[in-house]
């Protein structure tokens, strides 16, 4: 099982290397994720929740992937979306520059902490575009407060134990700090310069697997009520979530839409400029 873990990994921080030697090679970096320009705070109860503000237009929330995601993680996605929307980077507790607090982790928790940054922002309605966690927490914001939400994209997630694969469930609980240390030192070096409590990383990781294996995040009931226009994206070689969970969460959604997307593992979503263009902002857009 650390032999898949590994690989799963590995393979994101191939995908993150990339993005630092195409970004490297521009005239000018945006350090995204730790940009003094863009970056803003705002407290939600026991946290200073960080995000980033980009472009004009239309609001779009945008909520990344767990652990290993952070706001940088769009750095193909970026400058595209800042083109057509003003951009709310919000970085989940715990991750990159926000804190972690002391609350038990859950989706419903970062649903709150992103509806704090909507009110500061003074937004009263936005669409969101979520990936993993993000597209989890994304969704959960939509059930609670369906006034705030005009449309969602919701990318490689799932709202039940059921929905996830049975090896994938088994890898998200052997996840721990140790492997970090082991195995790929300079990412948790990187990490930890820009958390505002690093030594809570380990702390941090037990923290989340509270969220990660929550049996139901959100009820059928609750999936069948969210009425806003939904765009569902899976890869069809998704590591964690069954493709026969995708279809089943299209089904409970009346005003829903689904993109498979062939030949494509959980992180291959975040970096297709193709799925942008002619999938993601036709839909945000429409």
């Amino acid at each position: 099982m650390q032999k898949l873990i590994k690989i799963n990994i590995v393979k994101y921080l191939i995908f993150l290397v990339l993005i630092l030697i195409i970004s490297n090679g521009m005239a000018q970096v945006i350090p995204y994720g730790d940009n003094a320009k863009a970056g803003k705070y705002v407290q939600s109860e026991d946290a200073k929740i960080y995000y980033e503000v980009y472009g004009k237009g239309e609001p779009l929330l945008l909520l990344h992937g767990g652990y290993y995601g952070y706001i940088s993680e769009f750095e193909m996605y970026l400058p595209e979306l800042i083109n057509n929307f003003k951009v709310i980077a919000v970085a989940t507790r715990g991750h990159g520059k926000s804190e972690i607090g002391k609350q038990k982790m859950s989706y419903a928790l970062f649903a709150e902490d992103a509806l704090k940054v909507l009110k500061q922002e003074g937004i009263e309605e936005v669409s969101v575009l979520g990936f993993s966690d993000g597209g989890i927490a994304g969704t959960v914001l939509t059930a609670i407060y369906p006034a705030k939400v005009k449309k969602i994209v919701c990318m490689g997630a799932g709202f039940n134990s059921g929905h996830y694969k049975a090896k994938a469930l088994q890898e998200i609980w052997e996840m721990d700090a140790q492997f970090e240390a082991n195995n790929l030192p300079q990412f948790l070096e990187d990490r930890k310069k820009i958390m505002p409590e690093p030594e809570r990383f380990s702390e941090w990781i037990e923290m989340l697997k509270y969220a990660w294996m929550e049996p139901e995040v959100l009820s059928n009931e609750a999936i069948s009520g969210i009425d806003c226009p939904v765009l569902l994206i899976l890869g069809d070689r998704d590591n964690y979530i069954r493709l026969e969970a995708a279809i089943e969460m299209y089904n409970l959604m009346p005003n829903s839409q689904l993109c498979i997307l062939p030949n494509s593992e959980h992180v291959d979503l975040i970096f297709n400029a193709t799925l942008l263009k002619n999938t993601i902002i036709p839909f945000l857009t429409k």
